[in-house]
């Protein structure tokens, strides 16, 4: 009497296994991942729709780039976190006669993390800017953190695009694709030995030496009013990222620290990331540094 049982469940369990002799059962839901380096474009959906609103196709980047799109570079670690250095559309002049506006860029600094459900995604951010929200030449008094969400859709290592919002007003679209080369480069103190100096022409003089150790400081003699010091890390060679610790912004001997506003002092304790990266066929160090609810960017060139 227990033969035929014994036959009967051998049949169950058999036909419960695919020919292959894998489970039959649903495929694993695979969730998008961010890490890497992202490169793209941030368009200014205020400067989008005066310049006559183009019809750029879901606001995809275009070459060169259309009206309101400026360059985006986006790092993002193993725990979907990420860093975004950008810049955006605000106005420079407005004359009231005529409501002719003229635009220019400002600093456009963020910080925040994604998840991802498949190919959707959803960013909580933190943005250090100027005043987006008016028409007029927004004052640097209006320089602040402000809280943001994006929606949107991600691919693994292919493209990452959405929409930036807060207060349920839409602020910015980003079109971004995955640098496979810069995100496969990896990070090593080695490369980082040495004598950097301040890539932005417009910006005060400033040499950083690295050390072997990753120990970093600023040399007083030649440099402005604003002294970094600090240390570098490679948290995974594998990856194009450098963790930054114990960074102390100070005054120099010479004067008072302050960023664009004469108001802002930027002295105090500071820790951050940064990315090594090409810009016009030079190697970058793109260094973001956080304090609170400031944000703080600096892009440096070996000398």
């Amino acid at each position: 009497m227990k033969k035929p049982l014994v036959v009967l469940m051998l049949a169950i369990g058999m036909s419960a296994c695919s020919d292959d002799g894998g489970s039959s059962g649903p495929e694993p839901v695979v969730h998008a991942q961010p890490t890497g380096i992202w490169r793209g474009c941030l368009t200014t959906i205020l400067e989008w729709e005066y310049k006559g609103e183009p019809e750029y196709e879901d606001f995809t980047c275009q070459d060169p780039l259309g009206a309101g799109q400026h360059p985006m570079l986006v790092v993002a670690d193993s725990q979907r976190r990420f860093r975004v250095f950008s810049e955006f559309g605000v106005v420079h002049s407005y004359d009231a006669d005529s409501s002719h506006r003229e635009w220019t860029t400002a600093p456009f600094l963020a910080l925040g993390q994604v998840t991802t459900r498949e190919n959707a995604s959803m960013g909580h951010w933190g943005i250090f800017s100027v005043n987006p929200e008016t028409d007029l030449p927004p004052s640097l008094e209006t320089l602040q953190y402000r809280k943001a969400t994006s929606k949107g859709e991600m691919v693994t290592a292919e493209s990452w695009r959405g929409t930036i919002s807060w207060e349920n007003l839409d602020y910015f679209k980003f079109d971004l694709a995955y640098d496979e080369a810069e995100s496969q480069r990896g990070a090593s103190l080695t490369r980082l030995e040495g004598v950097w100096q301040n890539a932005d022409d417009e910006a005060e003089p400033l040499t950083i030496q690295f050390h072997s150790d990753g120990r970093f400081e600023t040399d007083v003699n030649a440099s402005g009013n604003c002294l970094y010091n600090g240390k570098v890390s490679v948290p995974d060679r594998a990856q194009n990222l450098y963790r930054l610790t114990g960074v102390t912004v100070d005054h120099s001997p010479s004067g008072r620290c302050f960023g664009k506003n004469p108001q802002d002092f930027l002295r105090g304790d500071y820790g951050g990331v940064a990315v090594l990266v090409e810009e016009n066929g030079i190697d970058v160090l793109k260094i973001m540094l956080t304090h609170e609810f400031r944000l703080l960017n600096l892009n440096l060139r070996s000398n």
